[in-house]
C-alpha cells in the first residue's frame, strides 16, 4: 500500500467480537487505552458494566421489558456469574419449559 491510498475499513467482526447496536458508535479508545490498538484482557460485559443493577438498568433498551414478577429480582438469578453475553437461565426458578427466548419474562405465554 503506497501512502496516498486509503486503507481498508476495520471490520471488528473478524475480531471474534462484532460490535452489536449499543457498542458500534463507541469509540475506540472506549474500550482500548492504548495506541495501537490490542485485544482487550476481558471480552464481558461485565468487564465495562460493573455497576449494572435493576435499579439503573432499563430493560427495555435491549428490547425486553420485565414484568412486575420479573422486575426486582437480582440480575444474577438470571444472569448467572453475572454473564450479560450469555443467554439467561430461567430454570432456577421454573420447571424447564419456561425457557429464554422461547418464553420471555413480561410475554404472555
Amino acid at each position: 500500500m503506497t501512502e496516498t491510498e486509503i486503507p481498508p475499513p476495520f471490520d471488528h467482526a473478524q475480531t471474534g467480537w462484532p460490535l452489536n447496536r449499543y457498542h458500534i458508535g463507541k469509540s475506540c479508545r472506549s474500550c482500548h487505552a492504548k495506541v495501537p490498538f490490542r485485544k482487550t484482557v476481558e471480552r464481558t460485559c461485565n468487564t465495562c458494566h460493573q455497576a449494572w443493577t435493576q435499579a439503573n438498568f432499563d430493560h427495555a433498551v435491549v428490547g425486553l421489558a420485565l414484568d412486575a414478577n420479573h422486575v426486582e429480582i437480582e440480575c444474577e438469578q438470571c444472569h448467572l456469574g453475572r454473564k450479560f453475553e450469555d443467554k439467561p437461565v430461567c430454570t432456577e426458578c421454573h420447571d424447564k419449559e419456561f425457557t429464554y427466548p422461547a418464553r420471555k419474562p413480561g410475554s404472555a405465554q
